[in-house]
């Protein structure tokens, strides 16, 4: 039951603020800034949540404040490049980015399930980071967008 708190809980702040950044100015275009801030934000209170609430490990862990920044914003400039190259070159840029940040995120789960000497909470809270980065990364990409038939005029 706690881990599926946890990934309900995760679920719901990236979702909530994903509709948050909405309203942050736009300071870099299509929301990219707004995409890294969130995710930042978002890992971090994930993380908290892990580890005072459901006792993730603190320490001797891979899952490291520093790392959690880095990867949150190393996360968010490839896939903002990718949905760069997409509005340039592809008549349906949301569509083909929404199915490639899909297979990445899968991919990614490799991370946190194959994590070995890490507690289980700890391995919950890094499957659950992933995703929430995922969903408030496409969030902040499309939804300052416009529609796709906006997208192939560009």
């Amino acid at each position: 039951v706690g881990a599926l708190a946890v990934v309900g809980g995760g679920i719901l702040v990236a979702s909530a603020a994903t509709s948050i950044a909405a309203f942050l100015p736009d300071i870099a275009s299509g929301g990219r800034l707004a995409g890294a801030v969130v995710a930042i934000v978002v890992n971090v209170v994930i993380r908290i949540v892990a580890v005072e609430v459901f006792g993730a490990s603190s320490d001797d862990d891979p899952m490291v404040w520093g790392m959690i920044v880095a990867a949150s914003i190393v996360a968010t400039v490839v896939a903002a490049i990718i949905y760069w190259l997409l509005e340039r070159f592809s008549r349906r840029p949301i569509t083909y980015f929404r199915i490639i940040a899909a297979v990445a995120l899968l991919v990614s789960l490799a991370g946190p399930l194959t994590l070995s000497d890490v507690d289980d909470a700890s391995i919950v809270a890094g499957v659950v980071m992933h995703i929430a980065t995922a969903i408030v990364i496409v969030g902040c990409l499309t939804m300052t967008a416009g529609t796709e038939r906006d997208a192939r005029s560009h």
